[in-house]
């Protein structure tokens, strides 16, 4: 299993037939007026699973965490499960969460960390950082 893509945004919306939409996405900067903040996203994780990891249950695992190693948040723990099909080697799982809200104490670095099945498989690197002040 592999993790093809992470992307923060401001909107993302899950299809039935398994793609998605987004608004905005690339986000890894944030400006905040004053600390502490909250900020807001949403996220899509594109998962890429061979043919032996398909037909059984999976759990993926997001934490946001610090430049500690603090989470920001309680870890989410998704389960999936993707059917096994003909002729299929390789399959596409898109992971789609929309509205996060974040707490932040402080400017600084934070990641939103990827796992399966209680293996780290990738993160994605993101900052909080102070507005400058605006010249009346």
């Amino acid at each position: 299993m592999e993790v093809k893509s992470i992307l923060l945004c401001d909107s993302a919306t899950p299809h039935p037939d398994g793609t998605f939409s987004l608004l905005r996405g690339g986000i890894d900067n944030w400006n905040a007026q004053a600390f502490p903040t909250q900020i807001r996203f949403s996220f899509v994780v594109i998962l890429e699973l061979l043919s032996t990891e398909v037909g059984r249950t999976h759990t993926a695992e997001l934490d946001i965490i610090d430049a500690d190693g603090n989470r920001l948040l309680p870890q989410a723990k998704i389960p999936f499960s993707i059917p096994i099909r003909v002729n299929v080697t390789r399959y596409k799982w898109n992971l789609v969460g929309g509205n996060m809200v974040i707490p932040i104490a402080k400017t600084g670095k934070y990641s939103l960390q990827i796992g399966v099945d209680g293996h780290n498989l990738s993160s994605l690197e993101f900052q909080v950082v102070q507005a400058a002040q605006q010249i009346q």
